[in-house]
């Protein structure tokens, strides 16, 4: 699937219409989780998927390595990773499933 996030959740790189807070908020309510729990220290394999994908999205809409790992609580290393987790999604059938979900029907 090569079509760009922006075609299907409506926005251009250049207008920063989400918080990170919201885009958070958006991917743990579409993947059924708590905020918090995004937020914690678990390593649950369904958790880092979606820390992964809010990672990649938020990245996508021009916000920092840094700030991104601020809202959850994480290293830019880490979110660095997670955005590469999703860019192979491709390879991964769970993630590119949850990404779908998260960006496909995001409006």
């Amino acid at each position: 699937m090569n079509i760009h996030p922006y075609l299907y959740i409506g926005l251009s790189k250049t207008i920063k219409k989400f918080s990170l807070g919201t885009l958070l908020q958006h991917v743990a309510t579409k993947l059924n989780i708590d905020v918090k729990y995004l937020k914690s220290k678990s390593r649950d394999e369904r958790l880092v998927r979606a820390r992964a994908i809010y990672c990649y999205l938020a990245r996508e809409y021009n916000y920092s390595l840094k700030k991104i790992g601020n809202e959850i609580k994480r290293h830019h290393a880490t979110v660095l990773h997670a955005i590469k987790i999703v860019e192979n999604r491709d390879f991964d059938f769970k993630i590119k499933k949850d990404f779908e979900k998260c960006v496909i029907n995001g409006n």
